[in-house]
């Protein structure tokens, strides 16, 4: 499998055709960052002496770590909300 090919595969699951937009040009701003990180993230982690099946779980892996530190973030800033917001609300005290 060429890179190209991996594009084609993942854009067309991707569906809005920018993650190759993004391969094709990426200083380009098509105005979808995610579609542009995929695109990147699948080039710098190509292996040109791999399988198809070796190509197809390393993409899977990549994306698939990425959503691992996303999830991360968002509980990470979850928890600061909620402690900003116990900050911010005045104590009731008792009558």
């Amino acid at each position: 499998m060429t890179l190209d090919q991996l594009i084609d595969i993942v854009d067309e699951i991707y569906g809005d055709g920018l993650v190759g937009m993004y391969y094709e040009n990426p200083k380009k701003n098509h105005g979808d960052t995610r579609a542009k990180f995929i695109a990147l993230e699948l080039k710098d982690t190509f292996d040109s002496g791999a399988t198809n099946a070796q190509q197809l779980w390393e993409a899977q892996r990549v994306i698939s770590s990425a959503c691992d530190q996303l999830g991360e973030l968002v509980d990470n800033l979850r928890d600061l909300t909620l402690t900003e917001q116990e900050k911010e609300e005045p104590c009731l005290e008792s009558e």
